[in-house]
């Protein structure tokens, strides 16, 4: 009787074993396939209705949860040529990728002179906007003007108000306050 229950034990263990690593081995070949179904979709939509911004959009924020920022400074270009009253926050989150995607480059000055263009568009249409502020602030602190940075950044907390059509608010916010956090330890440190 105890040799069975050993042996019963052993199969139990055995398969456990079996699930463990099939859902190791093949759940990143699952979490693949889902988001190239996801991207199919987004391109598809694009397809059937290439004058529609929103659909551009949508595929930039896919790259973005992909790290794939090269594709999302792509589909945010894009966007802009159908878009016909781009926002302020828009010309600003292309100047973000350009500063992203040009800090793997070899032609840094090339990417930040872009990013610098787009963010005085993103100026001319919204100089008030706290995203477009918050660009400003990020150029800045790439510069290494951290004070300047740091002032911005606080500006942007008294004027961000939650209702912006592209950002996820509660993360825009975290990511203003770890800015914040960061340069005012940076701060401390070089005093």
């Amino acid at each position: 009787m105890k040799s069975k229950n050993i042996f019963t034990l052993s199969i139990v263990i055995v398969i456990m074993l079996f699930i463990y690593a099939f859902l190791n081995i093949f759940t990143p070949v699952g979490e693949y396939i889902c988001n190239k179904r996801e991207e199919v979709k987004y391109l598809r939509e694009l397809k059937n209705n290439p004058n529609n911004p929103e659909n551009y959009s949508k595929l930039a924020i896919f790259y973005w949860k992909e790290n794939n920022y090269s594709k999302v400074l792509e589909s945010y270009k894009k966007q802009l040529t159908v878009d016909t009253t781009a926002s302020a926050e828009l010309y600003a989150q292309i100047s973000n990728m350009f500063l992203i995607v040009g800090s793997n480059s070899l032609d840094k000055p090339s990417y930040r002179d872009s990013a610098f263009k787009y963010v005085r568009k993103a100026q001319m249409i919204g100089d008030e906007d706290p995203f477009v502020l918050s660009t400003i602030a990020n150029l800045y602190e790439h510069l290494g003007e951290d004070s300047l940075a740091l002032e911005l950044y606080k500006e942007v907390l008294t004027k961000f108000h939650g209702d912006s059509l592209m950002l996820d608010s509660k993360l825009f916010k975290q990511d203003i306050l770890k800015n914040i956090e960061n340069l005012q330890k940076n701060e401390k440190q070089n005093n």
